[in-house]
Protein backbone atom coordinates (compact mmCIF):
# COMPACT_ATOMS: atom_id res chain seq x y z
CA UNK A 1 0.00 0.00 0.00
CA UNK A 2 2.78 2.43 0.87
CA UNK A 3 4.61 1.61 -2.36
CA UNK A 4 1.44 2.39 -4.29
CA UNK A 5 0.83 5.67 -2.47
CA UNK A 6 4.41 6.80 -3.02
CA UNK A 7 4.35 6.28 -6.79
CA UNK A 8 3.64 9.18 -9.10
CA UNK A 9 0.63 7.37 -10.50
CA UNK A 10 -1.52 7.99 -7.40
CA UNK A 11 -3.15 11.37 -6.96
CA UNK A 12 -3.53 12.41 -3.32
CA UNK A 13 -5.41 15.38 -1.95
CA UNK A 14 -4.38 16.88 1.38
CA UNK A 15 -6.95 18.02 3.94
CA UNK A 16 -5.94 19.78 7.18
CA UNK A 17 -7.60 18.52 10.36
CA UNK A 18 -8.12 19.75 13.91
CA UNK A 19 -4.68 19.76 15.48
CA UNK A 20 -3.84 18.12 18.79
CA UNK A 21 -1.36 19.24 21.40
CA UNK A 22 1.17 16.55 20.48
CA UNK A 23 1.15 16.14 16.71
CA UNK A 24 0.10 17.64 13.40
CA UNK A 25 -2.71 15.64 11.78
CA UNK A 26 -3.32 15.50 8.04
CA UNK A 27 -5.94 13.63 6.01
CA UNK A 28 -4.80 12.20 2.68
CA UNK A 29 -7.35 11.06 0.13
CA UNK A 30 -6.92 9.02 -3.03
CA UNK A 31 -9.69 8.05 -5.42
CA UNK A 32 -10.35 4.85 -3.47
CA UNK A 33 -9.22 5.36 0.15
CA UNK A 34 -8.47 7.96 2.78
CA UNK A 35 -5.67 7.93 5.33
CA UNK A 36 -4.52 9.79 8.43
CA UNK A 37 -0.93 11.00 8.71
CA UNK A 38 0.29 12.16 12.11
CA UNK A 39 3.56 14.06 12.43
CA UNK A 40 5.02 14.47 15.93
CA UNK A 41 6.59 17.89 15.31
CA UNK A 42 5.73 19.42 18.66
CA UNK A 43 7.15 19.03 22.17
CA UNK A 44 5.91 15.48 22.75
CA UNK A 45 8.22 12.76 21.37
CA UNK A 46 6.63 9.38 22.14
CA UNK A 47 7.84 6.05 20.77
CA UNK A 48 5.89 5.77 17.51
CA UNK A 49 7.50 2.50 16.49
CA UNK A 50 5.96 1.01 19.65
CA UNK A 51 2.61 2.62 18.85
CA UNK A 52 2.69 1.15 15.35
CA UNK A 53 3.46 -2.32 16.71
CA UNK A 54 0.76 -2.04 19.37
CA UNK A 55 -1.86 -0.97 16.85
CA UNK A 56 -0.84 -3.81 14.54
CA UNK A 57 -1.25 -6.37 17.32
CA UNK A 58 -4.57 -4.99 18.58
CA UNK A 59 -5.99 -4.70 15.06
CA UNK A 60 -5.09 -8.32 14.36
CA UNK A 61 -6.94 -9.30 17.55
CA UNK A 62 -10.08 -7.52 16.37
CA UNK A 63 -9.92 -4.51 18.69
CA UNK A 64 -11.56 -1.27 17.58
CA UNK A 65 -8.32 0.49 16.57
CA UNK A 66 -7.09 2.00 13.31
CA UNK A 67 -5.25 -0.27 10.92
CA UNK A 68 -1.68 1.06 10.75
CA UNK A 69 0.11 1.17 7.41
CA UNK A 70 3.55 2.32 8.41
CA UNK A 71 5.68 4.53 10.58
CA UNK A 72 8.93 6.36 9.97
CA UNK A 73 10.69 9.71 10.14
CA UNK A 74 10.64 12.84 8.03
CA UNK A 75 13.62 14.01 6.01
CA UNK A 76 13.78 17.25 8.00
CA UNK A 77 16.67 18.08 10.28
CA UNK A 78 14.47 17.26 13.28
CA UNK A 79 13.65 13.79 11.85
CA UNK A 80 10.12 13.90 13.28
CA UNK A 81 8.30 10.62 13.72
CA UNK A 82 5.24 9.92 11.56
CA UNK A 83 2.46 7.34 11.58
CA UNK A 84 0.11 6.49 8.71
CA UNK A 85 -3.19 4.68 9.29
CA UNK A 86 -6.43 4.20 7.44
CA UNK A 87 -9.01 6.90 8.05
CA UNK A 88 -11.71 5.71 10.47
CA UNK A 89 -14.00 8.70 10.26
CA UNK A 90 -14.70 11.83 12.23
CA UNK A 91 -15.90 12.83 15.67
CA UNK A 92 -18.84 11.05 17.23
CA UNK A 93 -22.28 12.38 16.38
CA UNK A 94 -25.73 12.10 17.96
CA UNK A 95 -24.93 10.59 21.34
CA UNK A 96 -27.54 8.04 22.34
CA UNK A 97 -28.06 5.52 25.11
CA UNK A 98 -26.91 2.71 22.82
CA UNK A 99 -23.83 4.61 21.71
CA UNK A 100 -22.76 5.21 25.32
CA UNK A 101 -23.20 1.49 25.97
CA UNK A 102 -21.07 0.73 22.91
CA UNK A 103 -18.36 3.09 24.13
CA UNK A 104 -18.37 1.39 27.54
CA UNK A 105 -18.13 -2.03 25.89
CA UNK A 106 -15.20 -0.82 23.79
CA UNK A 107 -13.29 0.28 26.89
CA UNK A 108 -14.07 -3.02 28.61
CA UNK A 109 -12.74 -4.94 25.59
CA UNK A 110 -9.47 -3.02 25.84
CA UNK A 111 -9.15 -3.97 29.49
CA UNK A 112 -9.83 -7.62 28.66
CA UNK A 113 -7.00 -7.93 26.13
CA UNK A 114 -4.73 -10.87 26.88
CA UNK A 115 -1.40 -9.07 27.18
CA UNK A 116 0.42 -12.34 26.49
CA UNK A 117 -0.99 -12.24 22.94
CA UNK A 118 0.70 -8.90 22.36
CA UNK A 119 4.14 -10.42 22.89
CA UNK A 120 6.90 -10.27 21.83
CA UNK A 121 5.96 -6.60 22.10
CA UNK A 122 6.60 -5.52 25.68
CA UNK A 123 3.97 -3.17 27.07
CA UNK A 124 5.67 -0.46 29.13
CA UNK A 125 5.12 0.11 32.83
CA UNK A 126 5.45 3.65 34.12
CA UNK A 127 5.58 5.18 37.55
CA UNK A 128 1.91 6.10 37.96
CA UNK A 129 2.42 9.46 39.68
CA UNK A 130 5.26 10.68 37.46
CA UNK A 131 3.45 9.67 34.29
CA UNK A 132 -0.05 10.98 34.92
CA UNK A 133 0.96 13.96 37.09
CA UNK A 134 3.86 15.62 35.23
CA UNK A 135 5.76 18.38 37.05
CA UNK A 136 3.72 17.69 40.16
CA UNK A 137 6.56 18.93 42.37
CA UNK A 138 5.88 22.46 41.08
CA UNK A 139 2.49 22.32 42.82
CA UNK A 140 3.08 21.53 46.51
CA UNK A 141 -0.62 21.52 47.39
CA UNK A 142 -1.45 18.93 44.73
CA UNK A 143 1.72 16.99 45.50
CA UNK A 144 0.60 16.55 49.08
CA UNK A 145 -2.92 15.46 48.08
CA UNK A 146 -1.69 12.99 45.45
CA UNK A 147 1.01 11.58 47.74
CA UNK A 148 -1.44 11.00 50.59
CA UNK A 149 -3.92 9.36 48.23
CA UNK A 150 -1.31 7.07 46.65
CA UNK A 151 -0.28 5.85 50.10
CA UNK A 152 -3.81 4.52 50.69
CA UNK A 153 -4.31 2.54 47.49
CA UNK A 154 -2.43 -0.20 45.67
CA UNK A 155 -2.17 0.62 41.98
CA UNK A 156 -1.98 -2.41 39.72
CA UNK A 157 -0.09 -2.73 36.45
CA UNK A 158 -1.50 -5.90 34.97
CA UNK A 159 -3.92 -4.82 32.23
CA UNK A 160 -3.73 -2.97 28.96
CA UNK A 161 -5.04 0.58 29.40
CA UNK A 162 -5.52 3.32 26.84
CA UNK A 163 -4.52 6.02 29.30
CA UNK A 164 -6.68 8.81 27.87
CA UNK A 165 -10.01 7.31 26.84
CA UNK A 166 -12.04 10.45 26.21
CA UNK A 167 -14.51 11.39 23.49
CA UNK A 168 -11.97 13.23 21.33
CA UNK A 169 -10.02 9.99 21.06
CA UNK A 170 -13.00 8.20 19.55
CA UNK A 171 -14.01 8.47 15.89
CA UNK A 172 -16.90 7.00 13.96
CA UNK A 173 -17.42 5.80 10.40
CA UNK A 174 -20.43 3.91 9.07
CA UNK A 175 -21.59 3.19 12.64
CA UNK A 176 -18.23 1.75 13.74
CA UNK A 177 -16.46 3.38 16.68
CA UNK A 178 -12.64 3.37 16.63
CA UNK A 179 -10.25 4.27 19.44
CA UNK A 180 -7.39 6.50 18.31
CA UNK A 181 -4.28 8.08 19.87
CA UNK A 182 -2.51 5.22 21.66
CA UNK A 183 0.40 7.36 22.85
CA UNK A 184 -0.44 6.46 26.46
CA UNK A 185 -1.02 2.73 25.90
CA UNK A 186 0.64 0.78 28.71
CA UNK A 187 0.27 -1.82 31.42
CA UNK A 188 -1.77 -0.15 34.11
CA UNK A 189 -4.83 -0.21 36.33
CA UNK A 190 -8.16 -0.53 34.52
CA UNK A 191 -9.89 1.12 37.49
CA UNK A 192 -7.99 4.34 36.86
CA UNK A 193 -8.52 4.14 33.09
CA UNK A 194 -12.26 3.88 33.67
CA UNK A 195 -12.32 6.52 36.42
CA UNK A 196 -10.51 9.08 34.24
CA UNK A 197 -12.84 8.42 31.33
CA UNK A 198 -15.93 8.64 33.53
CA UNK A 199 -14.76 11.81 35.27
CA UNK A 200 -14.31 13.59 31.93
CA UNK A 201 -17.75 12.46 30.76
CA UNK A 202 -19.33 13.71 33.97
CA UNK A 203 -17.62 17.07 33.44
CA UNK A 204 -18.15 17.56 29.71
CA UNK A 205 -21.32 15.59 28.90
CA UNK A 206 -24.93 15.65 30.10
CA UNK A 207 -25.06 13.71 33.36
CA UNK A 208 -27.60 11.19 32.05
CA UNK A 209 -25.26 10.06 29.25
CA UNK A 210 -22.29 9.85 31.61
CA UNK A 211 -24.26 7.64 33.98
CA UNK A 212 -25.35 5.35 31.14
CA UNK A 213 -21.66 4.88 30.28
CA UNK A 214 -20.84 4.18 33.95
CA UNK A 215 -23.67 1.68 34.44
CA UNK A 216 -22.86 -0.12 31.19
CA UNK A 217 -19.16 -0.50 32.01
CA UNK A 218 -19.77 -1.62 35.59
CA UNK A 219 -22.26 -4.21 34.36
CA UNK A 220 -19.32 -5.80 32.53
CA UNK A 221 -16.60 -5.15 35.08
CA UNK A 222 -18.05 -5.24 38.59
CA UNK A 223 -16.04 -2.66 40.56
CA UNK A 224 -17.51 -1.60 43.87
CA UNK A 225 -18.04 2.10 44.56
CA UNK A 226 -15.72 2.07 47.58
CA UNK A 227 -12.99 0.75 45.32
CA UNK A 228 -13.64 3.47 42.75
CA UNK A 229 -13.50 6.48 45.07
CA UNK A 230 -9.68 6.79 45.22
CA UNK A 231 -9.36 6.52 41.44
CA UNK A 232 -12.09 9.12 40.99
CA UNK A 233 -10.05 11.31 43.32
CA UNK A 234 -6.92 10.73 41.22
CA UNK A 235 -8.89 11.73 38.13
CA UNK A 236 -10.14 14.92 39.75
CA UNK A 237 -6.67 15.91 40.97
CA UNK A 238 -5.19 15.24 37.54
CA UNK A 239 -7.90 17.39 35.95
CA UNK A 240 -7.01 20.21 38.34
CA UNK A 241 -3.33 19.89 37.42
CA UNK A 242 -4.09 19.98 33.69
CA UNK A 243 -6.43 22.91 34.30
CA UNK A 244 -3.49 24.89 35.65
CA UNK A 245 -1.62 24.27 32.42
CA UNK A 246 -4.66 25.55 30.48
CA UNK A 247 -4.82 22.15 28.78
CA UNK A 248 -8.53 21.62 29.41
CA UNK A 249 -11.66 23.65 28.61
CA UNK A 250 -12.69 26.21 31.21
CA UNK A 251 -16.01 27.45 32.52
CA UNK A 252 -17.99 27.97 35.71
CA UNK A 253 -20.37 25.15 34.85
CA UNK A 254 -17.42 22.75 34.62
CA UNK A 255 -16.16 23.87 38.01
CA UNK A 256 -19.62 23.31 39.42
CA UNK A 257 -19.65 19.74 38.15
CA UNK A 258 -16.17 19.12 39.55
CA UNK A 259 -17.27 20.50 42.93
CA UNK A 260 -20.29 18.19 42.97
CA UNK A 261 -18.08 15.16 42.29
CA UNK A 262 -15.62 16.17 45.00
CA UNK A 263 -18.39 16.76 47.52
CA UNK A 264 -19.43 13.09 47.35
CA UNK A 265 -15.91 11.64 47.36
CA UNK A 266 -14.46 10.87 50.82
CA UNK A 267 -10.92 11.34 49.51
CA UNK A 268 -11.71 14.85 48.25
CA UNK A 269 -13.71 16.22 51.17
CA UNK A 270 -10.90 18.62 52.11
CA UNK A 271 -10.15 19.74 48.55
CA UNK A 272 -11.46 23.18 47.56
CA UNK A 273 -11.92 22.84 43.80
CA UNK A 274 -12.34 26.57 43.22
CA UNK A 275 -9.19 27.39 45.14
CA UNK A 276 -7.19 24.55 43.61
CA UNK A 277 -8.07 25.47 40.04
CA UNK A 278 -7.40 29.10 40.68
CA UNK A 279 -4.00 28.51 42.28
Amino acid sequence: MLDTLLTQNVSLTVHPMTQGMEAEVIKLCSEEDSFILKVWNKVSKPNIEFQYQLLSSLYEQGLAVSQPLGWGRTFSVQREQVLLTYDDGGELQNYSEQKMKDIAATLYQIHQVDVEKIRPLELPKYDFIRYFFPDLEKHPDLLQAVTELSSQIEIRQDQLIHGDFHLNNLVEKDGRITVIDWTNGQLGDARYDFAWSLFLKRIYMPSALAEIFSTAYLSLNDIQQEEMYPFEAFACLRWILLHRYAAVPNGSDLLGKAKAIAAHNPYLKDVDIQEQVGS
